[in-house]
């Protein structure tokens, strides 16, 4: 075997030239060698080129894909105005959010769910859980700190990106919050799939396919009837619960826009679309007919005087007397929109005994009005021609009856006096208005109470009205209905409605429709398009509604005999007009001895109407008579509201000292 001494001889005489052999030997390997290198580069330049080109078509799929997955936007919610221009609500800057946009096929759940669990403070497994919808979008937390933005964005997970939401802000907290409403995530039951079975016979293409589902059928059991599958909301979606915010979410509510949208190297997802594509999804602003400071003084009366007799719970509502305008409207205990779980999360389904602040008592709470129905009463009577104000009522007294039932008066007359329906009203006896009632009589007090509306709707603008039983599925009324609802009973009613009934006698009997929401405006635009109010409808006669005016100014401004106090409802600094109730609470069927709710309907200054104010206190405990208990609230209403008014005050005889 040949030596590398002489091996390396032979190179040497072949590179001086001298041994041919060897040349040829040599050179025979070179080029084999050779050949061998350069085919092996072939090889791997035809591999990468390969893998190269896989890259490349993954990567242009996927950006394809991202872009046509278009991303949809939507658009800044519209602000809320009082009548004075003053902002109540208001959708303030973008706030950082933490979502998974688009999951990824490689995307490791659990892996993502430890990894954000830690900066974000959340539990893990509730996280890994969440990633198991079907929704390509999961919002995982909202209104991030910057620590949580920078923690999420190093994390660098594929799919995980930090995104800019709007936030809904409620300045005036419960100022306001039961007529507002709020925004709330959509619960899983709202984020679950709808499926829709499709009917086969509604299309040519769909009917081609009854045979073969008929046949599957008869042999298999099993229903291959295609099927729709639909998703109403996304995870991260926002809804309108109640009050302002529900009903008027399509006006409120910003467009939405489909936006492309492509990813980066982590995954992040980016739109495609400029800041005017932004702006034009801007929600519309709308303005109310509510004046706050006029809803600070009735908020912070209602609060005191709830309180003070530590009831329940309180409304009220404060009305424009010339054209029903709702000024102010008020439910104690306040809901704060900003806090809504504290009051919502687990009563805004039960019912309201007063003490519910999820409800807006006002609209929500119907109630047997009592003696403020005695006002109706009139209103029915004096339309019908069934008594005058003079109308002498012989032989009436306390006690009385009304079917089985004993009935007494809390002012009895003296010896030797008699009731005229002025009078009656002025002390307030069920005995005489329990025979007013008898003298309308039952057909005609049930046509009286249809064409007031009363037991009905009142149309309102927000969201959740009730009426309890309802007048119009009656069909007679006996004598003894006629003469319990001659002093407010046997019948329900609601706030907002015994004001909208007290605004007919300010308005010569035409009873106005309720309506929060004067008008809208576009984010584009300082003109303010005005949102059409139904028309008022005649209730009474012009004249019947001066009479019952004129009982309601004596009831109030009535000079008492010397030596007793004035009437706990008038103002100091004006004249008013107005009637109390006193009702026993119903529950289950049974009247209980304890429970009343106290109300006052009436109207200022007395000659000139300017404001319409109803208010309750539910279940007093302090005072069980509505004079004292819910009296002082009308007057001290009056003398703060007036002046905001721009009405001048009165000067009245003398302060006068409270029964």
């Amino acid at each position: 075997m040949m030596g590398v001494r002489e091996k390396f001889r032979r190179l040497r005489r072949w590179i001086a030239g001298s041994n041919s052999q060897t040349e040829a030997e040599i050179l025979h390997r070179m080029v084999g060698v050779t050949v061998l290198t350069l085919l092996t580069l072939v090889f791997f330049v035809i591999k990468f080129g390969a893998l190269q080109k896989n890259e490349i078509e993954a990567r242009a799929t996927q950006h394809a894909h991202a872009t046509k997955r278009a991303k949809t936007i939507v658009g800044r919610r519209g602000d809320i105005y009082d009548r004075t221009g003053n902002k109540i609500l208001a959708t303030t800057s973008l706030e950082p959010a933490v979502v998974l946009r688009g999951v990824p096929a490689y995307f490791d759940r659990k892996s993502a769910a430890y990894q954000l669990a830690v900066p974000l403070d959340m539990d893990p497994e509730r996280l890994q859980k969440s990633f198991q919808t079907t929704s390509e979008n999961i919002l995982i937390k909202e209104r991030l700190t910057e620590q949580e933005v920078s923690a999420v964005e190093k994390l660098g997970i594929s799919g995980i990106s930090i995104e800019h939401h709007y936030h809904r802000f409620y300045p005036l907290e419960n100022l306001l919050g039961s007529v507002l409403g709020y925004l709330s995530v959509v619960t899983s039951e709202e984020v679950a799939p709808v499926i829709e079975v499709l009917d086969l016979n509604s299309e040519p293409e769909l009917a081609k396919w009854i045979p073969l589902v008929d046949s599957l059928r008869a042999i298999t059991g099993y229903d291959a009837t295609p099927k729709k599958v639909t998703r109403k909301y996304q995870p991260d979606s926002y809804l309108a619960r109640k009050g302002i915010e529900l009903s008027y979410d399509d006006v409120l509510r910003g467009r939405s826009k489909r936006l492309g949208q492509v990813s980066d190297s982590r995954g992040r997802l980016f739109p495609l679309g400029s800041a005017e594509d932004v702006l034009l999804t801007a929600g519309d602003s709308i303005l109310l007919s509510v004046d706050v400071d006029i809803q600070m003084v009735l908020d912070e009366q209602i609060e005191a005087h709830v309180k003070a007799q530590d009831a329940r719970g309180g409304m009220g509502v404060i009305l424009d007397a010339k054209t029903g305008d709702i000024l102010a409207m008020s439910s104690y205990p306040f809901l704060d929109p900003n806090n809504f779980k504290a009051a919502c999360g687990a009563t805004s389904g039960q019912v309201d005994d007063g003490s519910n602040a999820c409800r807006n008592k006002v609209v929500e709470f119907p109630f047997e009005p009592g003696s403020i129905a005695k006002m109706i009463t009139a209103m029915i009577g004096f339309d019908v021609g069934a008594f005058e104000p003079g109308t002498r009522l012989p032989g009436v007294g306390s006690p009385c009856f009304v079917g089985r039932n004993r009935v007494r008066d809390t002012h009895g007359l003296k010896k030797g006096e008699e009731y005229t329906v002025s009078s009656a009203f002025r002390h307030s006896s069920n005995c005489a208005f329990a025979e007013l009632g008898s003298r309308i009589g039952g057909k005609r007090f049930l046509e009286g109470l249809i064409r007031l509306g009363v037991g009905a709707k009142t149309g309102i603008d927000l969201p959740g009205e009730r009426i309890g039983r309802a007048i119009t599925s009656r069909t007679r009324m006996t004598e003894i209905d006629a003469k319990a609802a001659g002093y407010g009973y046997g019948y329900y009613t609601s706030i907002i409605n015994m004001a909208l009934l007290t605004a007919a006698v300010t308005m010569d009997g035409v009873k106005p429709k309720p309506q929060l929401v004067i008008g809208k405006r576009s984010h584009d635009s300082d003109n303010l398009e005005i949102i059409p109010r139904p028309k008022p409808q005649r209730v009474i006669s012009k004249r019947a509604a001066r009479q019952v005016k004129q009982l309601m100014v004596d009831a109030i401004m009535w000079e008492p005999e010397k030596g007793r106090a004035y009437h706990p409802a008038r103002p100091k600094l004006y004249s008013a007009a107005g009637k109390t109730g006193t009702a026993r609470i119903n529950l289950g069927g049974n009247y209980t001895q304890k429970a009343y709710n106290t109300s006052f309907v009436g109207f200022a200054p007395a000659e000139e109407p300017e404001i319409v104010v109803a208010l309750t206190l539910i279940d007093p405990q302090k005072n069980k008579l509505a004079a004292q208990a819910v009296g002082p609230v009308f007057r001290a209403v009056v003398d703060r509201v007036l002046p905001i008014r721009g009405i001048e005050a009165v000067e009245l005889e003398e302060a006068h000292a409270q029964r």
